[in-house]
């Protein structure tokens, strides 16, 4: 029988993991004071109601980006963060790339592992205001405060978070073992530039929780592995000194063009040839 509601797991003290369906997955992090919200998905569940009931706090909501899996149920809540770079790429998500992504993400699975369908997908009523997400903005929650770290690449408004409690990475989609570097039109050098600033903050965190945990039909909860993050630099500078061999490959998401990517280690990055 296909799960129909989404998978709430505590993965640390307080901090939260949702899955929407294998599409993507959202954070709750609960301080003493305030709560924080780390992604909204794709609008294909309640995600207010599971957070409001998760905690009683009052809480922000911040978009580590600005693609549909991460942006997509931000209408149901009246204040957003996001990096300003993201802003018009998040208000522009439509009810066809929403519903059009999660058949994609189904037609992936083969047998079927979720029950959800377009019927679930919200009509975006309103687009919520927006905070500048900005880097080294802090949110003090009480007794446990994440630090905001711009990271480009993914997309030019892609930002990380570290929380000092649970000592967790939430890298959105900016350091993946699956690293898609087409589609934000930001330049491989300009990403490693990131993730070498996130690498000099590396004894603060211990694990790294990505964005699509537990993704289509793989039932999981674990973090990205240890070697991911210097996996992403190693690539990258691979691409940069053309180093590594370049492959192509069809990407279900975005089947019209071949992918071009490089593979090191535990990591796949795939990158405009035109953007590096």
């Amino acid at each position: 029988m296909a799960i129909k509601e989404p998978i709430i797991t505590e993965i640390a003290h307080k901090t939260y993991l949702i899955n929407e369906y294998g599409l993507d997955v959202m954070y709750l992090v609960v301080g003493t004071e305030r709560a924080l919200l780390i992604d909204t998905g794709s609008g294909y569940c309640d995600l207010k109601q599971i957070v409001e009931r998760l905690t009683d706090k009052p809480y922000d909501v911040v978009l580590t980006h600005g693609h549909v899996d991460h942006a997509g149920g931000c209408d149901i809540f009246r204040e957003i963060f996001i990096h300003p770079s993201d802003v018009e790429m998040a208000r522009s998500i439509t009810q066809e790339s929403r519903v059009g992504y999660g058949e994609a993400i189904r037609n992936a699975m083969g047998e079927p592992v979720w029950d959800y369908g377009s019927e679930n997908v919200r009509h975006w009523a309103s687009f919520p205001a927006c905070r500048d997400l900005t880097d080294g903005m802090v949110f003090d929650l009480g007794g446990r405060r994440l630090t905001v770290y711009h990271t480009p690449g993914h997309t030019k408004g892609s930002c990380c978070l570290i929380d000092d409690k649970s000592r967790i990475l939430f890298s959105g989609d900016a350091a993946n073992s699956n690293l898609l570097m087409n589609l934000g039109g930001a330049r491989v050098s300009t990403a490693l530039e990131g993730l070498l600033k996130i690498k000099a903050h590396e004894t603060e965190f211990d694990r790294n929780y990505n964005g699509h945990v537990g993704y289509a039909s793989y039932l999981n909860c674990l973090p990205m592995p240890d070697s991911v993050l210097d996996d992403c630099i190693a690539a990258f500078r691979g691409i940069i000194d053309g180093s590594l061999k370049a492959i192509t490959y069809e990407n279900f998401l975005h089947p019209c063009k071949p992918t071009t990517a490089v593979q090191y280690g535990a990591v796949r990055v795939s990158f405009d040839p035109e953007f590096i």
